[in-house]
């Protein structure tokens, strides 16, 4: 081969990306290898999962028939940084984190979101409360007593 060959050659790589069908958690290995205890706990979390999700969706029909009770979904979603940046000293020097606690009423199918940043509060126990206290109230107000 000569040097404008080389120079001027594409390099063709075989990758290739393989996209999983379900994401099975960080909590449990992704390996064909699994041992015992980890196929247990898998099993035991898809049975805690699907209990979960029963209770949840009977909840949800309990809202239908009495409208003075609801149910909720409750998130607090991940921290937004502020002004979002690729640029190591501005995302370190200039960061301003902003919280986001999402509430999914499913008595009216209404999303909610409590947004502050870190200069107003920041994301404890205490701050969550008082947006579940405000939702609340809000629902109280419009004649919901059960929740």
């Amino acid at each position: 081969m000569n040097l404008e060959a080389l120079l001027f050659e594409q390099p063709s790589y075989n990758l290739v990306f393989f996209r999983p069908m379900k994401d099975i958690g960080s909590a449990f290995d992704k390996s064909d290898k699994k041992s015992e205890e980890m196929k247990f706990k898998q099993e035991n979390h898809r049975k805690e999962r699907n209990i979960i999700r029963k209770y949840r969706d009977d909840k949800k029909k309990d809202t239908e028939p009495d409208k003075t009770i609801t149910a909720a979904a409750f998130d607090l979603e991940e921290v937004l940084p502020v002004p979002k940046t690729n640029e190591g000293d501005m995302y370190y020097s200039r960061q301003l984190n902003n919280y986001n606690l999402s509430v999914y009423g499913y008595h009216d199918k209404s999303g909610h979101n409590y947004i502050w940043n870190e200069t107003t509060a920041k994301h404890g126990s205490n701050e969550i409360a008082s947006c579940v206290m405000t939702y609340l109230d809000n629902l109280n107000k419009k004649g919901h007593k059960r929740l």
